[in-house]
């Protein structure tokens, strides 16, 4: 089969056409400038209360991508625990810019904080590790929060024994306990 001469230049045409497409959108993603912008929320230690919100570039000629996901037209990446993530922007020519993003814990409040020293000064010999007394382990954050009626009920009741087992907190470090509880037991 043979190609006539109108048929060449038109193929010839075609390539240089697609040359030429490809030649500029690559140019055009050289010097694009996608400076990505971020707002970040920090999350809890127990629940996904983190979010990244890009404030700029914004718009519909933009789409936006977390991590390994699809791209999605919201700019807001909602419900994120602890940890680092990877925010990616494409614009309408098909140019990408990333970004790395951490998100950290929230500062505890101080009742919080006073809580867990005195936990962690009287309930850490019996109570750290897996192995923990009860399988209760006053180091993780979590554990704390969840069961704080627990601690309640035996670091300041003594229901249905004391802890420690040696007798009842100090009242003054107890007191730093049930402030906490009475304040709503949060982090």
């Amino acid at each position: 089969m043979s190609i006539s001469n109108n048929q060449q230049w038109l193929l010839y045409l075609c390539c240089l056409i697609a040359l030429y497409a490809c030649t500029k959108d690559n140019a055009t993603c050289t010097n694009a400038n996608i400076n990505i912008q971020v707002q970040v929320n920090q999350s809890h230690p127990c629940n996904r209360t983190g979010s990244i919100k890009i404030i700029s570039p914004l718009g519909p000629s933009y789409q936006y991508k977390l991590n390994e996901l699809p791209y999605q037209e919201r700019s807001n990446f909602d419900s994120l625990s602890v940890g680092d993530y990877h925010i990616t922007v494409k614009d309408n020519h098909g140019c990408t810019n990333s970004k790395k993003i951490s998100i950290d814990t929230v500062k505890p409040n101080a009742t919080f904080i006073a809580t867990q020293q005195v936990l962690n000064s009287y309930c850490t010999p019996c109570h750290i590790g897996s192995n923990g007394s009860g399988g209760f382990d006053v180091t993780h954050v979590c554990t704390v929060l969840n069961l704080w009626h627990r601690i309640e009920a035996r670091a300041i009741l003594g229901i249905p024994t004391p802890m420690p087992r040696t007798g009842l907190i100090p009242v003054s470090e107890r007191n730093k306990i049930i402030h906490w509880i009475n304040n709503g037991h949060q982090y």
